[in-house]
């Protein structure tokens, strides 16, 4: 397929008739030559003529057809595009540029249409579907997944993992495409466009029909794991719900814990960070210890090494506001949250914060003076406050905060998900760059549930293996089997 459309002197994608109530619609593509314009963008941005156009555009983005998965490869392969509504026509390239600028400009577009009671309404209705509409990942991937050569030539940048977990938002029939409809696109799937596979010492994944959906999607973890060595696929959250449907010979079933199903009711946030760049490394340089020759695989259960930092003995309620991380004393009350030095303990400021930056960077030191002068006085709002309490938001709303009980005298603290509960295990699984969560302890299958990532203070770089040689480590090491 990817040969074909790449072969092809123009693709043609149709997004239907313009039907009498979609007028919109078609104002919306008519405004993509406007938008695109630099000379008359900055008027656009100005004035409340341009409401009804933007708001057009946006609603334009919201449809179906962006959200299907096999459109990815139509159009990040052809040569030329031509996207067409009703009677309008407008190149894909120059359509690309518009969502690009739209994007761009969000924030300065929002504050426009707050001027029109009507549209502003419409525009709230589109609310978060809008900040992560297909569209807007679509283009980001069509643009960045190949380098288009002189010729027919194209050279793949992405690998598989990437692929899949970008396009995590995009819809599928089948849930067996959640996979093999982004096969071709990936950089280390193939050598390149037409050439033969990979070597037989490498492995690889093939499209096949045969088998069921959780074989595939067991494929698909086995192979990430073994291309990168690391057991970060575990915490993501990527695979299609496998839902009954009969004409493709599927049934609806429960996926195993180890599997992430990817949950439109939820916002989706880690710790983890992209593929190959997590701020934080856990595990040390510890390698994924999964035996996948297991017959315990076919089963739906996971092998995994690793080691038990404690069990969970208190958690928070989930923290829906900031107001929330107050409530729950036996996360900072052990004396004073701040000392005689009037100083922010550093479990406290950095925890809250997951103790980086919102790009991954390590924690500035002016955090900890911002978090104090939050404490101390709660009614003034000044930029560097804001600039922390925005990350401590970003970190720990829609988590749980928790204390876990050690041999230690110190009580450990940590942010985890939320469906964890005291007497859960809070583990580091070799070759994963955050701790996780195992609980629900089955005593007659000896298994145990994945419940989710979790940030633990002092133990995000490694600092559990510090000073340790192997053996050491061996004496520590469990075999958890998750299900």
């Amino acid at each position: 397929m990817l040969v074909i459309y790449h072969s092809g002197a123009n693709t043609v994608i149709w997004l239907g008739e313009s039907n009498p109530g979609e007028a919109d619609s078609e104002r919306g593509i008519q405004f993509v030559e406007d938008i695109i314009s630099i000379r008359i963008l900055k008027f656009l941005l100005e004035s409340p003529t341009a409401i009804h156009d933007w708001l057009a555009f946006a609603e334009l983005l919201t449809r179906d057809w962006f959200s299907r998965r096999w459109i990815i490869q139509e159009v990040a392969a052809s040569r030329l595009a031509t996207i067409r509504f009703g009677g309008i026509e407008v190149k894909w390239c120059d359509f690309v540029e518009a969502i690009e600028i739209f994007f761009r400009s969000y924030e300065d577009i929002q504050k426009l249409c707050m001027e029109d009671q009507e549209v502003y309404a419409s525009w709230i209705l589109l609310g978060g579907s809008l900040r992560q509409a297909p569209a807007k990942a679509l283009v980001e991937t069509t643009v960045n997944v190949f380098r288009h050569w002189e010729g027919t030539e194209l050279q793949s940048r992405w690998p598989l993992e990437r692929l899949v977990l970008k396009l995590n938002s995009f819809l599928v029939t089948d849930p067996r495409d959640t996979i093999y409809a982004v096969l071709g696109l990936a950089n280390d799937n193939v050598l390149g466009l037409g050439e033969h596979p990979l070597g037989a010492d490498d492995k690889m994944m093939v499209g096949d029909y045969r088998k069921k959906p959780l074989e595939v999607y067991i494929d698909f973890f086995r192979y990430a794991v073994l291309k990168s060595r690391s057991l970060d696929i575990l915490v993501r959250r990527w695979a299609s719900p496998v839902t009954s449907c009969p004409q493709m010979g599927v049934e609806e079933i429960t996926l195993p814990s180890w599997i992430g199903v990817v949950d439109a009711s939820r916002i989706e946030k880690s710790f983890i960070g992209e593929p190959g760049r997590s701020p934080y490394k856990a595990c040390s340089d510890t390698v994924a210890q999964c035996p996948f020759d297991s017959r315990d695989l076919h089963d739906g259960i996971l092998t995994a090494g690793g080691v038990i930092l404690g069990a969970v003995e208190e958690t928070s309620g989930l923290i829906v506001s900031l107001d929330d991380v107050w409530k729950f004393g036996s996360f900072y009350k052990v004396k004073n949250p701040i000392d005689d030095k009037k100083k922010v303990p550093g479990y406290l400021w950095r925890t809250l914060v997951g103790d980086r930056t919102c790009d991954g960077e390590n924690s500035p030191r002016w955090y900890q003076r911002a978090c104090l002068y939050w404490l101390t006085h709660a009614s003034e709002e000044l930029e560097l406050v804001a600039a922390y309490k925005k990350r401590v938001k970003e970190v720990v709303v829609d988590r749980k905060l928790f204390t876990y009980e050690t041999a230690a005298e110190s009580k450990p603290r940590g942010i985890g998900p939320i469906d964890m509960k005291p007497g859960d295990l809070v583990c580091i699984l070799f070759g994963c760059s955050v701790p996780v969560i195992l609980g629900e302890y089955d005593p007659i299958s000896k298994t145990y549930a994945f419940i989710g990532e979790c940030y633990v203070h002092a133990m995000m770089e490694g600092e559990h293996f510090w000073g340790l040689d192997q053996e050491s480590i061996a004496k520590q090491t469990s075999a958890f089997k998750i299900r």
